[in-house]
């Protein structure tokens, strides 16, 4: 029988703590890898109900300069925090354009219950802009959504911008970037929000489709390099090239690709959420 001493007992914190860590890495690389997938991309329109039955489109806004997509749940810890911050910058700003929309993913199927819960926690926050049912989630994955809460925004018919949960500093600087684009100072320096160019967008997307059939992992790996010629700035270029490689147990490439991303953007979390999680897992 094994007994546990203090030594014993520092070993296991350590190995936990080795095991959140991985978790964490692979969790946040994995949400913020889907994101960048989405920026750039033309919105994915959709007719959800709201709270009292009345159908509400995407295409319903399209004269508003920008159009934030929040989805959330009632059972999201963070999902509260975010509907009141919205909602704080949804009054300030509705007349300049700006449309924030809720969409709940409550669960697969919102029942009767679910809207009722939905309905009290709105009407307790006193939020102001629109909250709609997605019900059977076909939006919630047609967006690639794999956490709550999540957002979207989406200026000049594009998706500009992609917010996995709700970090500290990710929602700062969410915030700088819409009080710029509703015509505000920014808090701080805010930089010029990258678009990716789409013809790299493109051979991105068909280098992906090549990998995931298994057998075209040669022609896969000629396009992203390719992409990143034609856009050095498009991450998704370097991560997908990477983890391609991993798949392919070249671990050293995949290190060394994701390395290089970090010589042109040294400070993207996404990238170094990726690295961390292949060195840890190394």
């Amino acid at each position: 029988m094994m007994h546990f001493t203090e030594k014993n007992s520092g070993f296991l914190a350590i190995i936990s703590m080795f095991l959140f860590w991985v978790f964490v890495f692979c969790y946040t690389g994995t949400a913020a890898t889907q994101a960048l997938h989405l920026v750039g991309q033309k919105p994915l329109g959709f007719s959800l109900k709201d709270l009292n039955g009345k159908t509400i489109a995407l295409s319903d806004y399209s004269d508003k300069t920008v159009v934030v997509l929040l989805f959330w749940s009632t059972w999201s810890r963070k999902s509260k925090d975010a509907l009141i911050r919205f909602n704080e910058y949804h009054q300030k700003y509705k007349d300049k354009g700006i449309q924030v929309i809720g969409i709940n993913a409550d669960n697969l199927h919102i029942t009767d219950k679910d809207i009722n819960e939905i309905k009290t926690l709105i009407e307790e926050l006193g939020i102001s802009y629109p909250i709609v049912r997605d019900n059977e989630l076909e939006t919630f994955h047609s967006y690639g959504i794999i956490a709550l809460p999540s957002t979207m925004v989406i200026s000049e018919n594009k998706i500009t911008y992609a917010l996995p949960s709700f970090p500290l500093v990710g929602t700062e600087e969410i915030f700088d970037y819409l009080l710029v684009l509703a015509g505000e100072p920014p808090r701080k320096k805010v930089k010029t929000k990258y678009i990716p160019k789409n013809n790299a967008i493109a051979t991105v997307n068909l280098a992906i489709k090549l990998a995931r059939r298994g057998n075209r992992s040669q022609m896969a790996y000629q396009l992203f390099k390719k992409a990143i010629k034609k856009d050095p700035y498009y991450m998704l270029s370097y991560i997908e090239l990477a983890m391609l490689y991993e798949a392919n147990g070249k671990i050293k490439e995949a290190e060394s690709i994701l390395r290089e991303a970090l010589t042109i953007e040294p400070e993207n979390q996404i990238v170094m959420s990726e690295l961390g999680f292949l060195l840890a897992k190394k």
